[in-house]
């Protein structure tokens, strides 16, 4: 078990559901930073299109720009972009999960489409090794994602960055550090 002391509270915006959203301006920490979803739950329809979210700060969370839905939902999140977002000793700056608590899923075949996301000038520190993770379903997968100039370092100088990946496809441009090497192909 690992002690997270500094994520406390919840996420500090939350999109379950909509359309046309405009967020700025946020501070947020510690806590899960701004999370579209939990999508899905127990199968259910899930939709989430044309957000925005712009000039934010995530500071000691466990997440910032995070979209997360349950396996065996349906419906779709498509059309984000999180933008001029600056985390300061995040666990997961940048998280998409299509498994968000598997141990809940039963074997089904469907997930919530993930598509059209965009994450551009990300500045800043990592609390983990792992500050980008794209986790999408095996079978769904996310499509036309865009990494664009994401540049974060670890907040401990004795570790270094990555990003992960699984069924994650679009490109990453002037992003290097972390190499994002599963966009590049």
């Amino acid at each position: 078990m690992v002690d997270f002391p500094f994520v406390e509270g919840d996420d500090c915006v939350v999109i379950n559901g909509g359309s046309y959203m405009n967020i700025s301006g946020i501070f947020c920490g510690p806590g899960h930073g701004i999370s579209i979803g939990s999508l899905g739950i127990g199968g259910s329809y899930g939709a989430v299109e044309e957000i925005h979210v712009r000039n934010c700060t995530f500071t000691r969370s466990s997440s910032g720009a995070r979209i997360k839905t349950w396996e065996g939902g349906f419906g779709y999140v498509r059309k984000v972009i999180y933008e001029d977002i600056i985390p300061e000793d995040v666990q997961q700056p940048v998280l998409i999960t299509q498994h968000y608590n598997i141990s809940q899923t039963n074997g089904n075949k469907k997930a919530i489409k993930i598509s059209d996301i965009t994450y551009r000038n990300f500045k800043g520190t990592s609390a983990f090794e792992e500050e980008v993770k794209l986790e999408c379903d095996n079978v769904v997968g996310c499509t036309n994602l865009v990494l664009d100039d994401i540049k974060i370092t670890s907040s401990n100088p004795k570790m270094k960055t990555r990003a992960t990946c699984t069924n994650a496809h679009g490109k990453s441009s002037a992003t290097n550090i972390p190499q994002v090497s599963c966009l590049l192909k």
